[in-house]
């Protein structure tokens, strides 16, 4: 039902439907499967507190680990991570500092871990990297005047 919804664009049915199945699947296979469709509506309804929180809590206390041992957070749960927020801190208040400091850890976290690790995770998500890094240059910056005009 929810992957026939999901093929007629009706995202917010599908996203109901997926809710339940993730919550009601009997096997961790089964589970990915309509977590994926779960992330999928979520993009299309632009839905990024939610595809941020969703994705986070996916990751678990320790983001980097997540990432090493399972390939499906890697290819999957890692770049809907990095979009979400991204997409959070382009479009609402970018100083909000829960969404960017778990995000920057994890990113710091993954450069550290290891030259392999940190080569492909650099090659894959260079540009939204970038993004992120001159982005959190600025608010610095505009901290930084705005702070020396208040004194």
């Amino acid at each position: 039902m929810a992957l026939s919804l999901e093929t007629m664009a009706k995202y917010e049915d599908a996203k109901k439907q997926y809710e339940t199945l993730i919550r009601t699947s009997s096997s961790q296979q089964d589970a990915k499967m309509w977590k994926e469709g779960y992330i999928n509506c979520l993009n299309n309804l632009s839905e990024w507190e939610m595809l941020s929180s969703f994705t986070q809590s996916e990751l678990g206390a320790d983001p980097v680990r997540s990432i090493i041992e399972d390939d499906w957070m890697d290819s999957v749960i890692l770049p809907n991570f990095i979009k979400s927020k991204l997409h959070m801190i382009s479009e609402k208040n970018p100083n909000r500092s829960s969404d960017t400091r778990f995000l920057f850890e994890t990113i710091d976290g993954i450069r550290k871990s290891g030259a392999a690790l940190k080569k492909s995770f650099e090659k894959r998500f260079g540009l939204p990297l970038a993004l992120l890094y001159f982005h959190k240059s600025m608010q610095t910056d505009v901290e930084v005047v705005y702070k020396s005009k208040k004194n």
